[in-house]
């Protein structure tokens, strides 16, 4: 039997103007559930870049 195995997306930084409006949005206090998202997953981006395999 043969399974479907996906494999997930690699990381990649977001886009700095984007990174800068989620983070003026999380300093203010305004920042909603995707703006955390969005710097989540764009500072593990970077991290990996910078440690690969750490």
């Amino acid at each position: 039997m043969q399974r479907s195995v996906t494999v997930p997306a690699r990381l990649r930084p977001a886009p700095a103007a984007e990174v800068a409006a989620a983070l003026g949005r999380f300093h203010d206090g305004t920042a909603e559930r995707a703006d955390l998202r969005l710097l989540t997953k764009h500072y593990l981006a970077v991290l990996e870049e910078r440690a690969p395999g750490r």
